[in-house]
């Protein structure tokens, strides 16, 4: 993310996702980052949005949650055919309750190579963008699996002096 940050402490652990506490360790800025990976069975999917909405409601502070939904957000996001659309729905309903911004993606479409779908996401929340400003989310090379690896980073490389080495020969 261009600021280091270290784990605080795993805060939740559920069956669909699991979320840690993070510090940057400049500032003492402390967030919660939730990383999922989103069922495909309709009960399942319910579960899953109240999983996010408990972890959210015992979290007060900045958030970041992101990784595999299993789910589009809009029509265009996949290729071959539509998502039901109470799915769409749901997803949208929990990005507005929570006020959160799902970034544009750079480097590609889509995120799922077999019905060329975007399926991942980083949502943030507006407290989180407003210390990360310049952050992006970007589709990274596909080495070996059937989804693209997703980077979350902040547009600015803050980096410090190169520290003088010495080499004995």
């Amino acid at each position: 993310m261009g600021q280091e940050c270290v784990p605080h402490s795993v805060f939740f652990c559920g069956d669909f996702s699991i979320t840690c506490i993070l510090q940057t360790v400049e500032s003492g800025f402390a967030w919660a980052f939730t990383e999922v990976y989103g069922p495909q069975t309709r009960t399942d999917k319910l579960r899953f949005w109240e999983e996010l909405r408990l972890i959210k409601d015992q979290w007060s502070g900045p958030w970041c949650v992101g990784e595999d939904f299993n789910e589009i957000l809009y029509p265009h996001e996949r290729s071959l055919g539509l998502s039901p659309s109470n799915s769409i729905e749901e997803f949208h309903n929990f990005i507005n309750c929570y006020t959160l911004v799902d970034l544009p993606l750079q480097e590609g479409d889509f995120t799922w190579v077999p019905t060329s779908s975007r399926l991942d996401h980083f949502l943030i929340s507006l407290d989180w963008e407003e210390h990360f400003t310049d952050a992006i989310q970007k589709r990274l090379p596909r080495p070996l699996s059937d989804h693209f690896p997703m980077c979350l980073e902040n547009g600015k490389s803050q980096r410090g002096k190169i520290p003088f080495k010495f080499e004995n020969m």
